[in-house]
């Protein structure tokens, strides 16, 4: 999960400064969440909140909990597509370089690559 976070370092927050949630664990939550079957940004804080445990596992801090849908709406009417599209790719580059850097697995046909690389992560929170 941290070429994820990692990733998403770059994208640029167009929120003000004193914002609550973290823009990358913001952004990685809804990633995991969709790639789950979240179809809104109130299924991707139910998700969240249903998987935090998961989540703190290591990789997430979420100093303030998981943000509300109307968060996970805000920052996806504000943020730059194209740098969030520029992350996802650096994403897919990591993965397609060296799948061992990641233990995730699920198939990504949309991104034109065809292998597993999201499906540990996707068991451990089907099991969760």
């Amino acid at each position: 999960m941290q070429i994820f976070l990692a990733a998403f370092e770059n994208v640029p927050d167009p929120r003000p400064s004193n914002t609550r949630y973290d823009l990358g664990e913001l952004l990685v939550i809804a990633f995991v969440s969709v790639l789950c079957g979240s179809n809104s940004c109130a299924e991707m804080a139910a998700f969240g909140r249903a998987k935090e445990p998961f989540f703190r596992r290591g990789f997430l801090k979420l100093k303030h909990a998981i943000s509300s849908h109307d968060t996970f709406s805000d920052v996806f009417q504000m943020i730059d597509p194209k740098a969030l599209d520029a992350a996802f790719g650096k994403v897919l580059d990591v993965v397609r370089r060296d799948p061992s850097k990641t233990s995730l697995s699920i198939k990504l046909k949309r991104a034109g690559w065809d292998d597993n690389f999201l499906c540990h992560v996707l068991n451990n929170i089907s099991a969760t």
